[in-house]
């Protein structure tokens, strides 16, 4: 996902509808800001470190930024059919925490406009 792709040495502090879906439906890698992640999990949201070796989302050279996501896919992808499902199922609880997490947030800021 790239929420938005910037070269900006600051940290993210939004998140957009893309990234929301993703966020409350599958696993995910965000190449964006530095600090995308960070911020997600400090709103509330959780992540995938059981799966993904999220320490690219520290850095703040885009470039370098890229290249550990490159090697992080390629890591993924070199994992067996039987490994990924399984990597798969032990972060569906994730999935799910996020999804009712989001589905919270959305009715008590409906409650508030009442």
């Amino acid at each position: 996902m790239c929420p938005r792709f910037s070269n900006a040495r600051k940290p993210a502090s939004f998140s957009s509808c893309a990234t929301i879906k993703a966020l409350i439906s599958q696993p995910f890698i965000i190449v964006g800001q530095y600090g995308h992640l960070e911020k997600l999990r400090e709103w509330g949201f959780q992540t995938y470190p059981e799966l993904f070796d999220e320490s690219y989302d520290e850095e703040d050279d885009i470039l370098i930024r890229i290249d550990r996501v490159v090697d992080e896919l390629e890591r993924l992808s070199k994992l067996s059919e039987d490994d990924l499902k399984n990597e798969l199922q032990k972060i569906n609880k994730i999935v799910e925490y996020n999804f009712n997490f989001f589905k919270d947030f959305l009715i008590t800021q409906k409650k508030r406009d009442l």
